[in-house]
């Protein structure tokens, strides 16, 4: 059996001559320097890049779609990984009703088959919670489904859900009952399994904040676990009222990608191979 280890590259050139341990010295070198983005294959950058445009612009939609007042207006965002449309909108909510959590609302979603669906609380502070989710009928209840699998388009693929996707977008208010701030934690694992290139489960964990106050600001913060090439990789990034944001990838405490967003154009993603 190969190996980079020293102690078993000198047994082998003993056994093999001169040039096969220069042979094996220089694929243990080639070895030793993919350390970092260049081991991601095609497939998973562009997966892993779709899953940093979806939350960065999830997150914007629903800070600009986001206004208080005696009857606000929350928004709401929830783009499915390697589909080139997402559930996206707002509602009006009357700040004077009695706090409780009502009945979803539901309507035919992007997915053939499925639905999409909103809930709504009101606590008893003045907060608000807006539920997020995709379902299949005729149960409308949020994560009363072990999965949903739809196909894929960027790239085209076979997705998987498990269990069915749920995001909270929770809304603290001031003692006035002004929108302050959103969030949203995540929680979700998918799989994307493509023809040509196998399967990855990964795993996407982390918290997005948005300031509705005056000035509005972003900040998200993004752990996927799931890449051979890396066994935890974050995402980070952060933005500003006029759309424009700024991140990074990282591995452990290496630099992977410089993210760069501007409004009316795509992600850039600048690795550093």
């Amino acid at each position: 059996m190969k190996s980079c280890h020293a102690k078993n590259s000198i047994k082998l050139a003993l056994r093999t001559g001169a040039l096969g341990a220069a042979a094996l010295l220089a694929a243990c070198s080639d070895a030793a320097e993919l350390t970092g983005p260049e081991r991601l294959s095609a497939f998973e950058r562009t997966v892993l890049e779709g899953t940093a445009l979806d939350a960065l612009m999830d997150l914007f939609w629903v800070v600009d779609g986001s206004h208080g007042g005696s009857f606000p207006r929350l928004g709401f965002a929830f783009s499915l990984s390697a589909v080139h449309a997402g559930l996206l909108g707002s509602i009006t909510v009357d700040a004077a009703q009695e706090p409780g959590l009502f009945d979803p609302y539901c309507d035919a979603s992007i997915l053939e088959g499925v639905q999409n669906c909103l809930r709504l609380q009101l606590h008893e502070d003045g907060d608000y919670d807006l539920q997020v989710y995709y379902t299949l009928p005729p149960d409308l209840t949020p994560r009363m489904q072990p999965h949903i699998t739809y196909s894929g388009e960027a790239p085209v693929s076979t997705v998987r859900y498990e269990p069915q996707p749920l995001r909270v977008w929770e809304f603290q208010t001031t003692p006035a009952g002004e929108l302050s701030e959103v969030s949203v934690q995540f929680d979700e694992r998918f799989t994307v399994t493509s023809p040509g290139d196998g399967a990855i489960e990964l795993t996407v964990d982390g918290t997005m904040v948005g300031a509705l106050a005056q000035p509005q600001q972003v900040h998200a913060s993004l752990a996927v676990a799931g890449l051979s090439a890396c066994a935890q990789l974050r995402i980070e990034f952060d933005g500003v009222e006029d759309g424009t944001a700024s991140g990074e990838i990282r591995c452990g405490g290496r630099l992977w990608a410089d993210l760069r967003f501007e409004p009316g154009e795509p992600l850039e993603v600048a690795w550093r191979d």
